[in-house]
């Protein structure tokens, strides 16, 4: 059971994966933000009542994860972008003066 369920988490991985990139050739950064982490959460809400344990809960634990939860995916939405141009140059700069000797 658990081989399938990591072919299926690999599965929805590269599916969010390709989808992810299709959307940021229309679409700037931040309208990917405004679409995804608003559906991620909508569907971990979703979620909550099958996979949710409460007989360990703590409220310090719940409210950093609740913290941390509002900025991550938001940053690392918008960094994306930033990084994938930055290692571009830093490829192309390196090409161009390989070629050049």
């Amino acid at each position: 059971m658990a081989i399938l369920f990591a072919l299926l988490s690999s599965l929805c991985f590269g599916i969010a994966h390709v989808t992810a990139r299709v959307g940021l050739r229309t679409l700037d950064a931040r309208a990917g933000a405004a679409i995804s982490v608003p559906t991620a959460a909508l569907l971990f809400i979703a979620a909550a009542p099958f996979a949710l344990d409460l007989s360990q809960f703590s409220a310090t634990a719940a409210i950093l994860f609740a913290v941390v939860g509002l900025f991550f995916p938001a940053v690392v939405t918008l960094l994306i972008p930033f990084v994938l141009l930055s290692a571009l140059a830093l490829a192309s700069a390196g090409l161009l003066v390989k070629g050049g000797h």
